[in-house]
């Protein structure tokens, strides 16, 4: 999946609010897989959405090789602009931000991120690049 553009976001998936799961009843899992964002201002190479929320401890959100290109920006596999709340499965693996100015190789959360003790939050072989990095 690619976007590209000046103010490109979301190469995989873009959503105003996230949700991964509803309740401990219901189970969600998503994958996004070789996605791209590139622009000006690119963010969430993978994901880009307001507000993200895994649910319960068995749902997940996994992001594999997913990058971020441009001038300014971050977030290559997952971008979010508001609060992020976590009681599952976080898995962002080879991800990438090549920018000039460039923030968060793997996961970028503007505002509030809330990790529970059932969480499991793993960023493994991310970069970020650049000359303000």
């Amino acid at each position: 999946a690619t976007a590209i553009g000046s103010d490109a976001h979301g190469g995989g998936l873009e959503a105003r609010n996230l949700t991964v799961g509803f309740s401990s009843a219901s189970v969600g899992r998503l994958t996004v897989t070789d996605a791209l964002v590139q622009g000006d201002q690119a963010r969430g190479g993978g994901v880009f959405t307001g507000t993200l929320d895994i649910a319960n401890r068995d749902s997940s959100l996994v992001v594999l090789r997913a990058t971020a290109s441009g001038d300014d920006g971050g977030g290559a596999g997952v971008y979010v602009q508001e609060s992020c709340n976590i009681a599952g499965v976080l898995d962002i693996s080879q991800c990438q931000t090549a920018q000039l100015r460039a923030i968060g190789g793997g996961l970028v959360v503007r505002e509030r991120l809330h990790i529970l003790e059932s969480a499991t939050v793993s960023l493994m072989n991310v970069h970020g690049t650049g000359q303000e990095s």
